[in-house]
């Protein structure tokens, strides 16, 4: 057998939870190898002392105790003091959401009767007047001309 194989069997061979023809060979293994004879041996100082080893002793109000002093510190905790916070963002988002939505899908407002002309504006008269002050004139000129041919 190699020597995987016996680390992977080590424990049930120290339990007996093997068949007698795996015994045999692992026995012949631990024989011949001295890093799995270590193991073993390893193993079975570890199980011997843990055995050794004593249980604490609890007392009977031990969990009792501890279940109290988790539901204290559930009750004091400062994030359950911002609940109603963590529920209102999302509300928020929702209401911003579909306040976004509408204003996007809504048809725009239509203004006609722009010098004589009938066609649909995104903005009234009065707002374009006011931006077209921050545009050279020639490129006014050719903004007006754009939509005036668009629309004839």
């Amino acid at each position: 057998m190699r020597c995987n194989k016996i680390e992977e069997k080590i424990l049930d061979f120290i339990e007996g939870n093997i068949e007698i023809e795996e015994k045999n060979k692992i026995e012949e293994h631990l024989r011949e190898c001295k890093n799995c004879k270590n193991l073993y041996n390893d193993f079975l100082f570890i199980i011997d002392n843990s055995k050794k080893i004593e249980t604490p002793k609890i007392d009977k109000n031990f969990w009792k105790v501890k279940f109290n002093s988790i539901i204290e510190k559930e009750v004091s905790h400062p994030h359950l003091k911002l609940k109603p916070l963590y529920l209102s963002i999302p509300f928020f988002i929702l209401i911003f959401s579909f306040v976004l939505f509408v204003k996007i899908h809504l048809p725009y407002k239509k203004f006609t009767q722009f010098s004589g002309y009938d066609y649909e504006l995104l903005f009234s008269e009065e707002t374009i007047l006011k931006y077209v002050d921050y545009i050279d004139e020639n490129e006014a000129a050719k903004i007006i001309e754009f939509i005036l041919k668009e629309n004839n």
